[in-house]
Order: C-alpha cells, then sequence, then structure tokens
C-alpha cells in the first residue's frame, strides 16, 4: 500500500524529517515486528510517509516536462504496484494465510460486536488491529519473538487493568498462541477478576468482574479440522479421518484444540478404526483428556488404553468420561503412544454434557 508512493519522499528531502523519528527507533530495535511483513507496527508511520509522498509528488510535477513526469511517475507506481503484491501475497501465504474469509473469522467478528466502542481492552496479536481504533487498547509483545519479552509482558500486565481481554485459544501461529499463554497465565488462570462473557470456537472474550456469559457457542465436535497432528488427512467411505499408518513411529497421533469447558461432568466420544494383527495384551494407543498448557504444564484428567481385544477392526466409539471442578480454558483431547504395527484412523471426538 505504501510502497507505490514512498520513493516520492525523496523528491523533496525535508518531507523526510516526519520519518526520521519511527526509522531511528525501528532500526535500533531487534523486535522483529517494525520489520517482517506478519507485523502491523510499520503502518504507524503511515501518516508520515503519505504527507512526504505527497509533497514530493507535487514538487516532482511543478518542473518543465511536467508530462513527462507525470509518465514517469504513473510507470513506476503501476510497476512497484505489482511487483509488491504478488511479493506480498507470497509471504502471507508462508504463514499459512488466504484472503477466504472462514468461519472461525465470523466466530471473531461477531465476539468484538459485544465489545462497547469506547471500553478498554487487551488483546493478541492477531485480534489488536480489530479494536485499536479506541484510545485505550493494549498489547504485548511475544515471548516466541524474544525470551526477554516475558519481563515487558509483566511489567505491561502489572500496570494494565483493561475491562475486557479478547484471545484466540485455537490459533497455530506460535507468536499468537505464546501471548495467549502469557495473558492467560498472568490475567485469567486462579484469578476472580474476570469471567468468561462470550466463547466461540476458541475466541474467549473474558469481562472484568463477575457477570454471566453472554454467549457461549462451545466447541464440542473435534475432528481433522481443528485438532493438531502431524499425520496425514485420508478420505475413506466413511469420511475424512486422521491418519496413522502401520509402521508410522511417534508418540503423539493428534492433540488440542484448547477450547473452553465449564465446570460440569462430560463425555467424549472418539469415533475410530483401528486395524491390528496384534494377539497380545499390549496397548494400541492411549486416549486421555487433558489440560493446564497456560497453567505451565499439562495435567491429565481421565485416560482409556485400547487394547487389541477391545477393537473390532470397524468404526467403533470409544467412550471416555470425565469432571471439570472449575472452567477450563484450554482442554485437549489426545491420542497417545501409538502401537507402530497398528493402523488407526480418527473419524471425530464429539464432547457432550451429562
Amino acid at each position: 500500500m505504501l510502497t507505490p508512493t514512498l520513493f516520492m519522499n525523496f523528491a523533496s528531502l525535508s518531507s523526510l524529517l516526519g520519518f526520521i523519528p519511527w526509522s531511528f527507533v525501528s532500526f535500533l530495535s531487534n523486535y522483529k515486528g517494525y520489520y517482517s511483513v506478519y507485523a502491523f507496527e510499520s503502518l504507524f508511520a503511515i501518516s508520515t510517509i503519505h504527507l512526504g509522498s505527497i509533497v514530493g509528488l507535487k514538487k516532482a510535477l511543478s518542473k518543465s516536462r511536467r508530462s513527462t513526469q507525470i509518465k514517469y511517475v504513473c510507470a513506476t507506481m503501476i510497476i512497484v504496484t505489482i511487483s509488491v503484491s504478488s511479493v506480498g501475497s507470497a509471504s502471507l501465504g508462508r504463514y499459512g494465510y488466504n484472503f477466504a474469509i472462514t468461519p472461525h473469522d465470523l466466530a471473531k467478528e461477531k465476539i468484538i460486536s459485544l465489545i462497547p466502542a469506547n471500553a478498554s481492552v487487551l488483546a493478541e496479536t492477531d485480534v489488536f488491529p480489530h479494536v485499536a481504533n479506541r484510545f485505550e487498547a493494549y498489547r504485548i509483545p511475544s515471548v516466541a519473538i524474544h525470551g526477554f519479552y516475558a519481563d515487558v509482558d509483566k511489567s505491561i500486565l502489572g500496570a494494565i487493568k483493561p475491562e475486557y481481554v479478547l484471545v484466540d485459544t485455537m490459533s497455530q501461529i506460535k507468536e499468537v498462541s505464546a501471548q495467549t499463554s502469557t495473558i492467560l497465565s498472568s490475567l485469567i488462570v486462579n484469578s476472580s477478576a474476570y469471567s468468561v462473557y462470550a466463547y466461540a470456537d476458541g475466541i474467549i472474550l473474558f469481562k472484568k468482574g463477575q457477570d454471566k456469559p453472554l454467549l457461549l457457542e462451545l466447541v464440542t465436535n473435534l475432528n481433522s479440522t481443528n485438532l493438531i497432528t502431524s499425520l496425514p488427512v485420508v478420505s475413506t467411505e466413511e469420511g475424512k479421518a486422521i491418519f496413522k499408518p502401520p509402521g508410522f513411529l511417534t508418540d503423539t497421533a493428534w492433540f488440542g484444540p484448547y477450547v473452553y469447558l465449564p465446570a460440569g461432568n462430560y463425555t467424549a466420544t472418539f469415533l475410530v478404526r483401528i486395524e491390528t494383527n496384534q494377539s497380545t495384551n499390549s496397548s494400541l494407543i492411549s486416549l486421555d483428556v487433558a489440560y493446564g498448557a497456560y497453567e505451565g504444564g499439562t495435567k491429565e484428567i481421565s485416560s482409556i488404553t485400547v487394547y487389541p481385544k477391545n477393537v473390532t477392526g470397524n468404526i467403533q466409539a470409544i467412550k471416555l468420561n470425565f469432571s471439570l471442578s472449575k472452567e477450563a480454558y484450554d482442554i485437549e483431547l489426545r491420542g497417545l503412544r501409538p502401537d507402530p504395527g497398528a493402523a488407526i484412523y480418527l473419524y471425530s471426538i464429539v464432547i457432550s454434557r451429562d
């Protein structure tokens, strides 16, 4: 957006004066948010760059051979726009982004609409641009970028008292996950200052005080689209499944997706197909429910071990009961220590409240 007019600043060196403070700060910093494609911090310079471009363009067009100048300027803008657009698209693709609106985006938009226009908000990087039009909008740098930001985060979070806190627990971007972990562990977990005000598709909006939830759209159907796995996803007659092929060695077949659940009694139903030639009593896979990823260590809530005598070779439902004495923000359902020789298909996991 800025590049087509960026170099017009050099037509009038005085127009660069407004850009000097920003460049001095950003070029001396080792925080990559100031100069990476993914981050938005560089947009803080937009006003001075556009102002300088206008001054530079006006000066260039006031000289003789105006028509020639206009042709050169237009040609430069077209060439640079086409070049930068293709490079920018490729850079965004590196982070797994595309320009399609997903159900997750719609859920995020729905929850953001619940925040009053003038309310103070703390949000992680991906959400922050959507709430940045207010005076009291806060974010913290990610410790995934540099470890010493842990001290910076502690200082920031200790000094602010936002009315709302907005996080995305199902983001698979490590910088966002690290920010979410810091926010939850520092402000939310083991604290009564905030309560869940709205939840949808892994996005949690906390409100200061003890209000009843305004919106709760719990994620209760887990499958290959939201579970985290390094295994292939295959299409079968019964539908898509996460597939652990025979001979594939891994300690974790799937985990995640770190969803919110209120206190209560639940049943997790794993829809699987397991094929094995084993006749011994050795474990084929361990299925469990856990939480605590945002509290410094994962804790198992309930688990079940599947043995050869338990499988039919066809699709079957394996049920696992668990209870939560208090609400949890990072529930995950895992498939652990799968037998190397077994073929394991996971079609879905359905969480139901008893």
